[in-house]
């Protein structure tokens, strides 16, 4: 070997291991810098015409597995989605309250009926009665208090759901952002290893938002997809569009989340809007729009249904019963019926006017399926075939002791001259209209009530008047699995019968659907195929006559208003502030009953124990997450609390095993791409040892050098 190659190798090596120093100092430096990626140093031998001589610094490189990479985008997906699940499902659990508290419904239902049976042995005790009411309103209150909490949870979710797309906007936008330096630097053959570590924690944190594909091409640039196919990032990235709601409730309807792609040199848009939602597979954008559109909402109409079955059920033997003395007045809700509207009862009930001592002024016993009334023991008027009819035939049997009116789907009944007014059902042939008696019907006697209609019995026929004007529209839309609307169609308001309207919204639905009118009048829907399709009111624009209700309300049709029965569950006002109104008795009329006989007792507890009964097996339709059956309302609002407790401890489990296999694939992943000080401490001292051995050999060509320049002196 020439004095020249001994220099020259001298030199490569003192150079390269000088590099390596360089690489291994900046490691040790960055040994607690977040995302930063090991740089690993590569040597080559140089060769110049096939002879070995010194070496050379190859690459520097990041110690980056690319296996373990898509596995930490997958893993943080997954963490997202059951962190974020957890989150929200764990407040949920807090504020249904455990069982030990007392504070869920079926511990505030129990303690209703223990008020019950105290009050069913002392009907006239003026403390147990504000006892009980006060134990209803507890309950009401729970059931209202837990269908709002859901309600605000999905304002929650919303409002994170902004806040998540304001982020990944931001993220695919730094990364597009990236990938033109990385690309530069790549192909020029210069380093981009900063870059590229800022890169990859971008898209891990975007992989925790939203589930991700990751694609890098020979120039180093990456593009983004959804695991279904759509572009996050190419030469530009899509930018995300979220409508922030202020307030949300049981009827909200969220505008779906759309994409557009502009063209990175011209800033023109690529290609319409694209529904986001529909894309979005995993991540914590997944989980909040799963909550937000149906875990929250199956739980709410789970509530729902137990707000509702509870008033069905204590408001048929509240309507049934009376209170001692019997209030001067009855008045009900609005039911949406017209006076036009066919009477639709079948069976017997009593109205009774009685004094305040509950001796009996005038007795009116109505034979629904006769079509008559006797008044008094004398026959009275027909009752007629319409709700009109019958109104204006029972004032003709009250002439001289009372009144009853009818406006705007809502009948009243009023006793005169200080009497009072009370209305039982017959033993053996009880008043009915599509299930519920005449007064429960009404609403005359009602101890709970909601915003919404309790029940969508309505009584109609297919030939009765559908009562809505023609040229009223609503607007529906169907929701799939992923609460995302796949089509919309709407109704318009036209002909004259129930039976048109069922005809115009199957028009409507095209092969959407069919929309059938059930036996109690109420209106159903059916997803074509059998599918999992949700049936969503995104705008009603319709009214019944004189009344509030408009047609999906009237007929139940859509699901929201399960939801909004327990938000608007409450005490009749007028029981929360008279507890003494709480209808414990009941008309005793029999056969030879006279004018004067006391019909009323205060000790009678025959309403009480019928209120006891309320809860036994009562039909529920299906309600978010659970089937139709038939249940007690203790055996439904346990079944509750423990679906949502269940539901939450399912949530808690899949949240601690997503988190600890991310953690195991970080682990993994830091083993290979972090910096380890033991490892690059014994790196400094070879490439210090071959330092040394670079210089020492220059110093020896330096010697060779010196020894031929004295020889030629």
């Amino acid at each position: 070997m020439s004095i020249n190659a001994l220099l020259g190798t001298g030199l490569s090596a003192l150079l390269a291991n000088q590099a390596a120093l360089r690489t291994t100092a900046s490691n040790i430096s960055n040994v607690n810098t977040p995302d930063y990626v090991r740089r690993v140093v590569g040597f080559k031998t140089q060769a110049p015409g096939g002879v070995l001589g010194g070496v050379d610094l190859g690459a520097v490189t990041r110690a980056v597995d690319l296996f373990l990479n898509a596995e930490r985008l997958n893993a943080s997906s997954g963490a997202g989605e059951s962190d974020a699940a957890d989150r929200f499902l764990d407040q949920l659990q807090k504020a249904m309250g455990g069982v030990a508290e007392g504070r869920d419904p079926a511990s505030r239902l129990a303690a209703v009926t223990e008020g019950l049976a105290q009050l069913a042995t002392d009907p006239a005790s003026a403390a147990m009665q504000a006892d009980f009411v006060q134990k209803l309103k507890s309950f009401a209150q729970g059931v209202a208090d837990l269908g709002n909490r859901v309600q605000e949870l999905r304002a929650q979710a919303d409002g994170e759901i902004g806040t998540t797309i304001a982020r990944v906007n931001t993220l695919t936008a730094r990364i597009a952002e990236l990938n033109v330096p990385i690309q530069h630097a790549t192909l020029g053959g210069n380093s981009s290893s900063v870059l590229r570590d800022e890169r990859d924690a971008a898209l891990r944190e975007l992989a925790g938002l939203i589930e991700v594909r990751v694609d890098e091409d020979a120039s180093g640039r990456v593009s983004v997809t959804t695991p279904t196919g759509y572009t996050l990032v190419s030469d530009s990235a899509a930018v995300a569009t979220h409508n922030d709601i202020d307030r949300v409730s049981a009827e909200t309807v969220f505008a779906e989340i759309t994409t557009i792609r502009r063209n990175s040199s011209t800033g023109d848009q690529i290609g319409p809007a694209e529904p986001l939602e529909r894309h979005v597979t995993g991540g914590a954008l997944r989980a909040l729009l799963d909550l937000r559109d149906v875990t929250l909402p199956n739980i709410g109409q789970q509530i729902g249904a137990l707000g509702a079955g509870a008033a069905e059920a204590m408001n048929a033997a509240s309507n049934a019963s009376s209170s001692w003395p019997a209030p001067g007045a009855l008045t009900g809700r609005d039911t949406g019926l017209l006076a036009g509207d066919a009477l639709n009862f079948s069976g017997k009930t009593s109205v009774a006017v009685v004094d305040p001592q509950g001796k009996l002024v005038r007795r009116i016993d109505v034979d629904f399926t006769a079509g008559t009334m006797t008044v008094d023991g004398v026959p009275g008027p027909a009752t007629g075939a319409t709700v009109g009819s019958f109104v204006t035939a029972l004032n003709t049997a009250l002439t001289g002791v009372g009144t009853a009116t009818f406006a705007n789907g809502v009948l009243s009944m009023t006793a005169s001259g200080g009497n009072g007014v009370a209305i039982s059902q017959d033993a053996t042939a009880p008043s009915s209209r599509a299930g519920r008696g005449f007064a429960h019907t009404f609403g005359l006697n009602d101890i709970l009530q909601s915003s919404v209609p309790t029940s969508f019995a309505t009584g109609l026929t297919g030939a009765d008047a559908h009562g809505f004007t023609a040229g009223q529209q609503v607007e529906f839309g169907l929701r799939d699995a992923k609460g995302v609307v796949s089509q919309s169609f709407t109704y318009t308001v036209a002909g004259a019968t129930v039976a048109d309207v069922v005809t115009g919204l199957n028009a409507a639905a095209g092969s959407a659907g069919s929309f059938a009118l059930n036996a109690d009048g109420s209106i159903g829907f059916t997803p074509a195929g059998g599918s999992t399709q949700r049936l969503e009111i995104l705008g009603d624009g319709t009214v019944r006559g004189s009344t509030s209700l408009s047609l999906t309300e009237m007929f139940g049709i859509g699901q929201r208003f399960q939801m909004a029965q327990a938000t608007g569950l409450t005490v009749k006002p007028s029981l929360a502030a008279r507890p003494s109104l709480m209808p414990l008795a009941q008309l005793d009329l029999g056969p030879t009953t006279a004018i004067g006989d006391v019909v009323l007792a205060s000790a009678d507890n025959k309403g009480a124990l019928a209120l006891q009964a309320a809860g036994g097996n009562l039909s529920f339709a299906a309600a978010g997450f659970a089937p139709a059956q038939t249940n007690s309302l203790s055996g439904y609002a346990s079944a509750l609390v423990a679906a949502i407790g269940q539901r939450a401890a399912a949530a808690s489990d899949a949240a601690l095993d997503a988190k600890s296999l991310k953690a195991e694939v970080q682990e993994r992943a830091s083993s290979k791409e972090g910096v380890n000080l033991d490892e690059e401490l014994a790196n400094m001292m070879i490439f210090q040892r071959g330092y040394n051995a670079g210089a020492r050999l220059i110093s020896i060509a330096q010697q060779l050098y010196d020894e031929l320049l004295n020889m030629v002196r």
